[in-house]
């Protein structure tokens, strides 16, 4: 063994103990707290990172769907047409309703449907196109038995919209469409099937076409008419005509049944047990 082994062995001999206990201890604590502080700003930072992109995409949908309405004579399209191909030609990229949603069709902070029914194969049957849903009040093809257009589902007209900065025209959506059609687009609505008893809609399957309240805190993104966009932890659950509850939010202001103004049949009285922020 040469001269400097015996002096390294000397110096630094084996058996020595860097670090004791205690001091393992401390450092474990100053690396906790650190983490304490850190993980809380970096969770939240990822979230408004999320609600970002989330209203920006919003913004873009509203954007194409003027583009497409100023073309079409200020109609907006039937979500039966397939309302995510068509604003997809302004978003520069084709959709694929076979698979998730993809580009400003999808919300970074959409997680997992919380049931499954038996007869839909793929989550993304339940989101086709996108995650996001039209207002479907607004956006339908559908005829009533009279082969006129239905009083609740409509396509609305621009011009018609007085007060657009209080209606919803895209929002979070939950997947499915109110007419329970897997193979057609994701819608939002507020109406449940008997048009009083919102009860009923809940346990319906494949999940009924009411905003997702899925971004922290427990809201959902909303794009105005008007080009806002609005973070609501409530909406209006019944649309039944001009006065009534939901008609600001939901409604085209088309004309239907003549005179626009209400249903043939008067709307059942409200039940007492409704939560005020229902109003």
């Amino acid at each position: 063994m040469s001269k400097n082994q015996r002096n390294l062995i000397t110096k630094y001999p084996f058996n020595r103990q860097f670090f004791s206990m205690a001091d393992l201890i401390v450092i474990l604590t100053f690396l906790t707290i650190i983490a304490a502080f850190i993980i809380p700003t970096v969770i939240k930072y990822q979230e408004n990172a999320k609600d970002t992109q989330c209203k920006a995409n919003l913004k873009s949908m509203h954007s194409w769907l003027i583009t497409y309405s100023q073309g079409n004579d200020g109609h907006f399209m039937a979500f039966e047409e397939g309302w995510t191909t068509l604003l997809s030609v302004y978003s520069g990229a084709a959709v694929n309703r076979s698979i998730a949603p993809q580009g400003k069709f999808s919300c970074p902070s959409q997680g997992k449907i919380a049931r499954l029914p038996d007869f839909v194969t793929s989550q993304n049957q339940l989101f086709n196109g996108s995650h996001y849903g039209i207002n479907q009040h607004l956006a339908s093809g559908y005829l009533d038995e009279n082969n006129l257009p239905s009083a609740f589902w409509s396509k609305a007209k621009l011009n018609d919209f007085r007060n657009p900065q209080l209606k919803a025209f895209f929002g979070d959506a939950s997947g499915g469409n109110y007419f329970k059609n897997t193979q057609q687009d994701t819608t939002i609505a507020g109406i449940s099937e008997d048009g009083f008893d919102f009860s009923d809609a809940w346990n319906a399957e494949p999940v009924v076409p009411f905003p997702s309240f899925r971004h922290k805190n427990q809201y959902a993104n909303f794009a105005m008419g008007d080009g806002s966009v609005r973070s609501k932890n409530y909406f209006p659950r019944l649309m039944l005509g001009k006065n009534s509850r939901g008609y600001k939010f939901w409604h085209g202001e088309h004309a239907y049944l003549g005179s626009g103004d209400l249903p043939k049949e008067n709307p059942k009285p409200k039940p007492s047990n409704e939560s005020p922020n229902e109003n």
